[in-house]
């Protein structure tokens, strides 16, 4: 035993290991055979290792084990079992195993940290006991054939993980040689074939939706050159790509998915396909063929997986320098054109250079750009080379039967490969197999079309017309960027005219000249032939041409006349401009019949602020009028009624300013009347009246109030800050008080000065003297002091007398009743006395106001005074007059209005008149 570990320790091979023990145990026990078999727990399955024969044959008894014989057991259990009487255990009763003839058998694991590696039996065909000893020494031959095993195994393993890191290296050295994806798929297809010896190969790859065959090894060119498309993947390959992962057939003949290539009738076998994938997506299969059946073991399709992700990462690679170069290539010949769009604004020149160089770089025939005129919608073939002259003139007379029609139609661009066009190109010239057609459009329109044709079958691929496409994008932008151009220059053109048309017409206000000037420059700038100016009369409502220019007047003639300002008349009643190719079959005409006469017309309306104005009118034979024109012609006629505007403003200006200066003098006049008469009046005023403004400063004073000022100023009186408190401490209806100036008493009251937008503009206050007032005043003070008093002694006379008169003499009654008599004068004295006081002091108190016609109440105080007037020899006359009723206390109005009638009659001379009217001030 000690000598069999030795040599089991020393040997690295997994054959020698299993024949040393073998040998070891058929001479220590004296068995009939010894076998054994090498166990996979992860499968379940037993491979034959090793087996010996006492005679010394080396054969197996039974190629595979039975899964429910002895060694089966064994292997699954990981204990050892020992059968003394093998006929009759359950485990050798079936047929087979009773004709080995077996009388008994031990069967021990190979055991090595509590996995089974594989287990080793020892039979004999005689009767057998094993004693302990014997099982002692093959359990210890069973361990050290486990470590053996499991050290051989190490040893394999190494060694066969340094051949496939080899073979990697080699693969990846050999791929990292180059950048063509064929010749790194070559190179990868054989480092594959050799690590494996299949005997045949293809590697797919996976373009536009179905498996294309890129390199083949060992397969017919019938089998290897057909491409699959999606709807055939069957097969080892359509799971591989589907599935994500290595697919072995070990049979080809029995697959449950038969390939859609008769791999079977070529003579291969077995098949094993592993996807291709890069970041979790399919690029492509590789699949090795054998013609063994299970031809590829398990650590060949782990081999297998490993080259496939180099092999992905290399056509990844391959593919992204290839993508790389055809980018460097597109963006070269996009630069190229860039460069070629923005070196010219002339736009001949620059599709000339822009066609010349696409077909050179991209190595085509024949192309043509046609370019649709903006204004006629009609497609025009701007440069052409290499076109047949019959494709020429068919699209140059029905472009819409063609394919630049219905891209013109669609939008979009149009590819048409492999099929002759039927553009009647004409006896003897080549049929046309592939076309393209590039819409050239900018800010969403289309403005004409590129048209390739190439002769070379299969000359374009989706990426070329890509290309194409962003390359019409780019002379779309140019030749808009160069239309652009040319309409500023139109456009600063015009604006230049129009500037200096603006500068002619502001310099005169005449307007014969001015519409002249607006005439001429329509027609010079429209090279039109003629124009006619027709303006509306005072009624704005017939239109007659007041300017021709360059136009046939009879056509104006009085007979004519309507026909021929049609056009004006459809023009206001529509507002809009009119723009018409031919004048005859221009809107107007609806009902009428047309002119003779055909020519292009355009007429815009003169606009003014304050209404129409008229029509300017442009005729020609020579050309057509276009959109341009139309603008033009409109902003020249903005400026011409403004100018006419003017002018005609001006003239009415000139005539309101001479009518205006005529009533300016009367005004001035007729202020300087009034302000005569107010100075007359405020000079003539007693009171003295000052005029303050916003801040309560004096602005003005009458003489009155200056006498006031000065005789305040000499006792030291400040009369001015007096004036000013009253002026700003001013609250509605008014602000009364009172001063004191030399010795005499001024009632001062003040007033606000209100402007109709401006509110207050200062305020005007009145001194009046009213030192009589006061005087009187006191005088009733007195007086009804004094009253009061004497108002005792007539009373007390009257109850005197009247005593005496009851009960004194008789003979005295006629004394008394006269004394009682003189003394009830004397009261009724006083008490009139009182009550006009009464009256007097009644005045101040508020009293009932009522809407009063003044009429009647004169009339009926010239009724009451008419026998005063009478008696003094006075006319006393009214004549009523229709005034707004006022609203006043009745009573206080009477009294008003007889005091005012009594005192004109008692101070009106005898014989003298007194006449009394009414009215609004």
């Amino acid at each position: 035993l000690y000598e069999t570990s030795i040599r089991l320790a020393s040997t690295r091979a997994l054959d020698t290991a299993l024949e040393i023990t073998t040998g070891t145990a058929l001479r220590l026990v004296e068995g009939q055979d010894c076998h054994i078999y090498l166990y996979d727990a992860a499968t379940d399955t037993l491979t034959f290792g090793t087996a010996l024969w006492r005679d010394g044959r080396r054969e197996p008894a039974v190629p595979a084990p039975r899964k429910d014989g002895l060694t089966a057991t064994v292997a699954r259990s990981g204990q050892p079992l020992i059968i003394e009487d093998a006929p009759n255990h359950p485990l050798f009763q079936a047929p087979n195993a009773r004709a080995w003839g077996i009388q008994a058998v031990a069967g021990f694991p190979l055991r090595r940290q509590k996995r089974v590696l594989g287990v080793f039996t020892i039979a004999f065909l005689k009767p057998h006991r094993f004693t302990p000893s014997e099982r002692y020494i093959l359990s210890l031959l069973a361990d050290q054939a486990a470590v053996a095993v499991e050290n051989a195994r190490l040893v394999a393993e190494t060694r066969a993980r340094n051949e496939e890191l080899a073979i990697l290296n080699a693969l990846a050295t050999a791929m990292s040689r180059s950048l063509d994806l064929h010749q790194v798929l070559r190179a990868a297809l054989d480092q594959a074939m050799t690590a494996l010896d299949a005997d045949g190969g293809l590697i797919y790859l996976l373009e536009e939706g179905q498996l294309t065959p890129v390199v083949h090894r060992g397969l017919p060119a019938s089998l290897a050159e057909t491409a699959i498309p999606p709807e055939l993947y069957d097969g080892p390959v359509r799971e591989a790509i589907q599935r994500g992962r290595t697919i072995v057939v070990d049979d080809l003949a029995h697959a449950p998915r038969q390939p859609p290539l008769d791999l079977v009738e070529a003579g291969f076998r077995s098949a094993v396909a592993v996807p291709l994938l890069t970041r979790d997506r399919g690029v492509g299969v590789m699949m090795l063929l054998g013609r063994q059946r299970s031809a590829f073991s398990r650590r060949g399709q782990a081999l297998l997986s490993a080259m496939a992700g180099q092999i992905s990462v290399a056509v990844e690679n391959a593919r992204l320098f290839y993508e790389t170069q055809q980018r460097n290539w597109e963006l070269s010949i996009l630069n190229t054109v860039a460069t070629t769009t923005s070196r010219s604004l002339a736009m001949q020149p620059l599709l000339e250079e822009t066609l010349r160089q696409i077909l050179s770089a991209m190595n085509l025939q024949a192309g043509a750009f046609h370019l649709l005129d903006p204004e006629e919608d009609r497609l025009t073939m701007a440069c052409q080379q290499g076109l047949p002259p019959g494709m020429v003139r068919v699209i140059a007379e029905r472009p819409e039967v063609t394919p630049i029609g219905e891209v013109l139609t669609s939008g979009e661009p149009l590819l048409v490969l492999n099929r002759r066009e039927d553009l009647s190109a004409g006896e003897g010239e080549e049929p046309l197999y592939n076309l393209v057609v590039i819409p050239l459009s900018a800010k969403g329109r289309i403005l004409g079309t590129l048209l390739i044709i190439d002769q070379a079958p299969q000359s374009f691929t989706q990426r070329d017309l890509n290309l194409l496409v962003t390359i019409g994008q780019q002379v779309g932008v140019a030749v808009e960027n160069i239309r652009l151009y040319e309409q500023a220059l139109a456009r600063e053109r015009r604006l230049r005219a129009l500037h200096d048309t603006a500068l002619g017409l502001s310099s005169t206000l005449q307007v014969p000249r001015l519409l002249r000037q607006v005439l001429e420059a329509a027609v010079a700038d429209l090279h039109a032939e003629g124009g006619v100016l027709w303006l509306l009369g005072r009624d704005a409502q017939q239109l007659h041409p007041d300017l021709i220019i360059g136009l046939s007047e009879e056509r104006f003639a009085s007979e004519r006349l309507q026909q021929t300002r049609k056009v004006a008349e459809w023009v206001i009643q529509h507002r809009q401009p009119l723009l018409a190719d031919d004048v005859r079959r221009a809107p107007c005409w609806e009902g009428d019949p047309p002119p003779e006469e055909s020519g292009a017309v355009l007429a815009v309306l003169l606009q003014g602020k304050a209404g129409l104005i008229g029509v300017l009118e442009a005729r020609s034979h020579a050309r057509a009028f276009t959109h341009e024109d139309q603008s033009f012609l409109s902003i020249l006629a903005n400026i011409a009624a403004v100018a006419i505007e003017n002018a005609y403003l001006y003239e009415a200006v000139k005539q309101y300013a001479i009518s205006l200066e005529e009533r300016v003098a009367e005004r001035t006049a007729e202020l300087q009347r009034q302000k005569e008469r107010i100075e007359a009046i405020l000079h003539s005023v007693a009171d003295g009246v000052v005029v303050t403004d916003r801040a309560g400063n004096l602005v003005r004073a009458n003489p009155a109030a200056e006498r006031l000022l000065s005789s305040a100023r000499a006792e030291g009186t400040d009369l001015v800050a007096f004036i000013r408190d009253l002026a700003l401490g001013f609250r509605p209806p008014a602000a009364q008080s009172t001063v004191v100036i030399a010795g005499r008493t001024y009632q001062a009251q003040a007033a606000p000065v209100r402007g109709e937008t401006e509110g207050d503009l200062g305020a005007v206050v009145v001194l009046r003297d009213v030192t009589y007032f006061k005087e009187l005043d006191q005088l009733k003070s007195e007086f009804v002091s004094n009253v009061s008093h004497e108002l005792r002694t007539p009373l007390a006379n009257i109850k005197l007398y009247l005593t005496l008169l009851e009960k004194g003499h008789p003979e005295r009654r006629a004394t008394h009743l006269r004394v009682l008599s003189q003394e009830v004068r004397r009261l009724e004295t006083l008490i009139e006395d009182i009550l006009d006081l009464s009256r007097l002091e009644s005045r101040g108190r508020q009293a009932e106001r009522t809407p009063l016609q003044m009429d009647e109440i004169v009339q009926q105080v010239i009724q009451s005074l008419a026998p005063q007037a009478t008696s003094r020899n006075v006319h006393l006359s009214f004549e009523p007059s229709p005034v707004p009723p006022v609203k006043a206390n009745r009573d206080q109005i009477i009294q008003l209005v007889t005091n005012l009638v009594a005192n004109a009659i008692n101070y009106t001379e005898a014989g003298g008149k007194i006449a009394l009217t009414l009215g609004v001030m």
